[in-house]
């Protein structure tokens, strides 16, 4: 078929088929053989990434060579840019970020910049410590700060070791100093464990002892005050504790008196008759609770068993040796002589302004005592046993018919005495004496009785121009074992005869 330019105009276009052809669209069969190349997948941060740079001008390489035959032609097709060529000058600027740090820090840690770095001088003495941190351009001050186990060695600073400061800057060094007891003495208690407790203390003890200073003040300290200490040291505190009366009624009087002097003061004793136990404390002066001076007095009343009278003989056994002592004081006797004999019983006299005396004998028949033999130490207090008693009326209990020797002035005496169970009577006309014994001149009345186990005599007697009498009272155990048989058994006539016929 005749070509469109063959009819003398502009070759008319061909058609194109609209499903095959697209723009710039070379068919298959015309284009030039180009080597397969496999495609690598995009990666997944694809969309992420910024788009590239457009490339330029320079970067569009155009084919030439006629594609229709399948030729390149002659000219090469330049190779793409690789990524490498593209991040190389991002590893140099990283590069060179990081070698500026090192020597930026390298230059800190030599402290060319920034100020100087505080050391640690722990451990170090005072005076090492002191040339390290001015080496370093600091300003040193040095305080002391108490330790247990550094004392002289540098224990920290402040600011503290690793803190950056600018030359010249003040720091504060603390030295170790042992810890020492601070002065207490005078204080509160709790001022005094507060102070200590200050000072490093944590173990204080507390014990109260009496005082005349103020109630709860500190009147001691252990270890002394200024003394070197641990902090797990026991200090010991002295406080004081006032003096008071214990409550003592009701106790037993030697409970009563330990108490009163454990408390720092004195007991004084005195005996009365009381419907409560015997022995017992019923009254304290001053009361329990009070408070008193160092040593003071406190008079406790303790339930006793008293004679009425201090001529009742037999009631004297009734009562102990320190209710009978008691009551021979308070009767106004006196210790005139007082000794142990050899059977270990108490011989002691006891005189006084106006009621005569009183001995406590193992001999209440005789009327000679041994006065040379002892001293005036009341051994009757410290319980002391005795058997017999003796007393010299005086002269002013005697019947105003008392020469007159007669059995109405005996028995006034009798009952003066509180005695009763009268079981003999005698005289000089009527005493047995003992054989080969015979009288000249005596003149006497004597009365004998029983009470209980206890039996009692009284006498009047002329002798030397004047006019005696006695009274004597014994347990019957002790004219027991006696021979009486001289006297006819009796033991009247016995007690009548050494007390009249002897010297």
């Amino acid at each position: 078929m005749p070509h469109d330019s063959d009819r003398g105009g502009t070759a008319p276009t061909p058609e194109v088929d609209p499903t095959t052809h697209t723009r710039g669209h070379v068919p298959a069969d015309s284009r030039p053989e180009v080597a397969q190349t496999q495609l690598k997948p995009l990666p997944a941060d694809f969309r992420g990434r910024p788009d590239p740079a457009p490339a330029g001008d320079a970067d569009v390489v155009p084919l030439t060579g006629d594609l229709s035959s399948g030729a390149a032609g002659d000219q090469d097709v330049p190779a793409p840019k690789t990524r490498a060529s593209r991040t190389a000058p991002v590893i140099l600027a990283v590069l060179i970020v990081l070698l500026v740090g090192v020597g930026v820090y390298a230059s800190y840690a030599l402290e060319v910049w920034g100020g100087r770095t505080v050391p640690d001088v722990s451990g170090q003495s005072q005076a090492e410590a002191q040339l390290t941190l001015e080496a370093k351009g600091f300003s040193v001050t040095v305080e002391s700060q108490p330790t247990d186990d550094a004392p002289g060695t540098a224990l920290s600073t402040n600011p503290p070791a690793g803190s950056r400061m600018d030359a010249g800057s003040p720091v504060t060094v603390y030295v170790g100093v042992s810890r020492t007891i601070p002065d207490v003495l005078g204080k509160n208690v709790d001022d005094a464990k507060a102070t200590l407790m200050a000072a490093g203390a944590q173990n204080i003890a507390v014990q109260l002892v009496l005082s005349d200073k103020r109630e709860n003040t500190v009147i001691d300290v252990d270890p002394k005050t200024g003394n070197a200490f641990s902090s797990g040291d026991t200090v010991t505190l002295t406080v004081a504790r006032p003096f008071a009366v214990p409550q003592v009624v009701g106790k037993t009087q030697d409970e009563a008196t330990k108490a009163i002097k454990d408390a720092g003061l004195k007991a004084q004793v005195v005996y009365a008759p009381s419907d409560k136990p015997r022995g017992t404390v019923i009254s304290c002066d001053p009361a329990g609770g009070a408070r008193a001076n160092r040593d003071a007095t406190v008079t406790i009343t303790v339930s006793a068993v008293l004679p009425t009278d201090y001529h009742h003989l037999v009631d004297y056994y009734q009562s102990n040796a320190l209710e009978l002592s008691y009551f021979l004081s308070q009767q106004g006797f006196t210790i005139a002589s007082s000794y142990t004999n050899g059977s270990g019983h108490l011989e002691a006299l006891y005189s006084s302004t106006d009621k005569g005396a009183i001995v406590l004998t193992d001999t209440p028949y005789s009327h000679d005592f041994a006065f040379d033999e002892g001293g005036t130490e009341d051994l009757l207090r410290s319980g002391t046993a005795y058997s017999g008693l003796r007393l010299e009326f005086p002269a002013a209990d005697l019947p105003s018919d008392a020469a007159s020797l007669s059995d109405a002035a005996l028995q006034q005496l009798v009952a003066m005495c509180g005695l009763s169970g009268q079981l003999r009577s005698i005289n000089q006309g009527s005493i047995v004496l003992p054989s080969g014994v015979t009288a000249s001149g005596q003149q006497f009345v004597c009365a004998y009785g029983e009470m209980g186990d206890y039996c009692w005599t009284v006498e009047i007697a002329n002798e030397g121009g004047g006019t005696r009498a006695t009274a004597t009272a014994a347990p019957k155990a002790l004219y027991a074992s006696m021979d009486l048989s001289p006297y006819g058994g009796n033991v009247c006539d016995m007690i009548a005869y050494y007390d009249t016929y002897t010297a």
